[in-house]
């Protein structure tokens, strides 16, 4: 399963820069005393299902005409990408550098759930190309603290 594969080759990518740069800490997390970010999470998740509802009514196009349609799918997109911005500008002002790697073996050891926080608190972006073969040549990532190279954050991806 190709998920599985990415997540073996993400935890290799991890323990590579582990043993390389001797850092006790190679990952960070994010802190939500306030509630701001699941508020952030719901607001995106809301914004993105309306644009999906919207474009796959068949009805709506028909009944507002295409141009009000397509100037108010425009608007339900912009507002998602708003959300997007938010999440991710709340998400960067939030990250407080943390050790949560104390054993670099334990990360084989990880429940599903533990190794999602553990990729978004150690990764800014992970991108992968459709194709086949090894992952190497079609995985692009960086690691928090990195230069970005304009890619989205990590969001939810493993």
């Amino acid at each position: 399963m190709l998920a599985d594969r990415l997540e073996t080759y993400l935890v290799e990518r991890i323990k590579a820069a582990y043993e390389q740069t001797d850092v006790a800490s190679v990952a960070s997390s994010v802190t939500d005393a306030d509630g701001t970010f699941e508020d952030a999470r719901r607001e995106l998740d809301a914004a993105e299902q309306e644009v999906e509802r919207f474009a796959a009514d068949p009805t709506a196009a028909e009944l507002l005409g295409e141009t009000a349609w397509a100037a108010a799918l425009r608007t339900r997109a912009e507002r998602t990408e708003a959300a997007r911005v938010a999440l991710r500008e709340h998400v960067e002002s939030s990250r407080a550098p943390e050790i949560i790697i104390r054993s670099i073996e334990l990360l084989d050891d990880l429940s599903p759930e533990e190794l999602t926080g553990v990729l978004q608190g150690v990764f800014q972006f992970i991108r992968v190309t459709r194709g086949r073969g090894p992952l190497t040549g079609r995985v692009e990532l960086a690691f928090h603290g990195e230069a970005s190279s304009g890619v989205s954050p990590l969001e939810n991806s493993a």
